[in-house]
């Protein structure tokens, strides 16, 4: 008959750094010139620092939340800012197996929810002008950033037109990183881990004293990316295994995907 099992798990992260030592307000985790990864006093681990677009922040203000760009028509950046934290809020895993007769199948789906990460991969792109964002309906078209041009307190609508190349220069190239802001992406991702397909040899067929019982199997690890909101590169791609700053990706290597075969022999 046909038998199935099915296993659940989660875990949630719930965290805060409690104190540093008394000298230093922060400790920083990884990163790269204006991009860090830091642990802070009283926050959650791996607050992710870096630069934002510079906006009108006077609520008041019938342009509050606009860019505010220079006389040029760029945008312009702030640092020091916090840009998201690289913690996931949970993580989830389901695990299936199926047998029917000598017929065996197996599956992992697991997912990360919340959690930030910084892509320096799509900054060096947008640099280059290879990334699909620098393009529009095929065409890079001059255009108008929607933003304001500043004079003292008082703010007035751009109008002035700018390059493709121009605007993502001034974004991708702000700093070695660019402005931090414009490359945070969610780290929340689903996938199907592996799956695993198998046969038992019956008895039948091995017709041996010595050989009691053979299975072959075919995997895939890695096998598809259900969900994700990178943009082009794999949620979970880090830049160094040597520090806990996995909130910080910068030209990672592409994860890639498995298959394997195996048999195994029972004496």
């Amino acid at each position: 008959g046909l038998n199935w099992n099915s296993s659940v798990n989660f875990s949630k992260n719930v965290n805060r750094i409690i104190e540093l030592t008394p000298e230093i307000e922060y400790y920083n985790l990884g990163g790269f010139d204006n991009i860090a990864v830091r642990a802070i006093s009283n926050e959650i681990f791996g607050q992710i620092i870096g630069s934002k677009f510079l906006r009108v922040d006077d609520q008041n203000s019938p342009h509050y939340g606009k860019l505010i760009l220079n006389g040029n028509g760029l945008p312009q950046s702030v640092d020091g800012q916090v840009l998201g934290n690289q913690s996931p809020k949970a993580l989830a895993g389901w695990t299936n197996s199926f047998s029917y007769k000598n017929i065996g199948l197996s599956f992992q789906i697991d997912g990360r929810f919340g959690g930030e990460f910084f892509s320096g991969t799509n900054v060096n792109l947008q640099a280059n002008g290879t990334a699909a964002a620098t393009v529009t309906d095929g065409k890079r078209a001059d255009f108008v950033v929607d933003g304001v041009i500043q004079d003292g307190q008082n703010y007035t609508q751009n109008t002035k037109s700018v390059t493709v190349q121009q605007y993502w220069t001034q974004v991708a190239t702000t700093g070695n990183m660019g402005i931090g802001e414009a490359n945070i992406y969610d780290a929340t991702n689903i996938r199907l881990r592996n799956i695993t397909l198998s046969y038992n040899l019956p008895s039948s067929v091995l017709k041996s004293n010595i050989l009691q019982r053979a299975r072959i199997a075919f995997t895939v690890n890695n096998a598809w990316m259900i969900k994700s909101y990178a943009n082009g590169v794999d949620p979970e791609s880090v830049f160094s295994i040597n520090s806990n700053a996995t909130g910080f990706e910068n030209f990672a290597t592409p994860t890639s995907r498995s298959y394997f075969v195996n048999l195994t022999l029972g004496f």
